[in-house]
Formats: C-alpha cells, sequence, structure tokens
C-alpha cells in the first residue's frame, strides 16, 4: 500500500505522487495544478492548510486518499 503523509508540502506531494493533483481536484482543488507550476506557496503549504483555506474538513481529504490506496500518516 503506498504511504502519503499530508504534513509534507503540496508542492512536494505534487512532484513525487503522480496521481496526488488528480485526487485532490476531485475534491474541489482545481486550480492546484497551476499553482504547484507558478506560486512558491506550494513550497510550505501542507494538504491539510490547504483544506482548511478552503472550509474543506480535513477528514475528506484523509477518505479520499485512502480510498485511492493510500496509507495516510500525520493526519
Amino acid at each position: 500500500m503506498k504511504e502519503i503523509d499530508l504534513t509534507k508540502s503540496v508542492y512536494e506531494l505534487a512532484t513525487s505522487i503522480p496521481e496526488f493533483l488528480d485526487i485532490m481536484e476531485t475534491l474541489g482543488f482545481g486550480g492546484m495544478r497551476h499553482c504547484v507550476e507558478e506560486n512558491p506557496h506550494t513550497r510550505v503549504m501542507t494538504p491539510l492548510m490547504a483544506a482548511a483555506n478552503h472550509g474543506i474538513d480535513p477528514s475528506v481529504i484523509v477518505k479520499a486518499f485512502q480510498d485511492a490506496g493510500f496509507t495516510v500518516v500525520n493526519q
């Protein structure tokens, strides 16, 4: 089973896990792919911080990655 650490930055996860951005886009983060390429904030922002900024319960992100076959650490 794959593992994802949600305390890592969006940039780090997007560049190391190919399906990361696809999963995040299904949760309503459609602009994240563009942000990773051009916004330096993605180097410090975590998926959990992004969820808080968008008013999304972090458990929704955890469940989406679990459903995609990931073991979620540091949730």
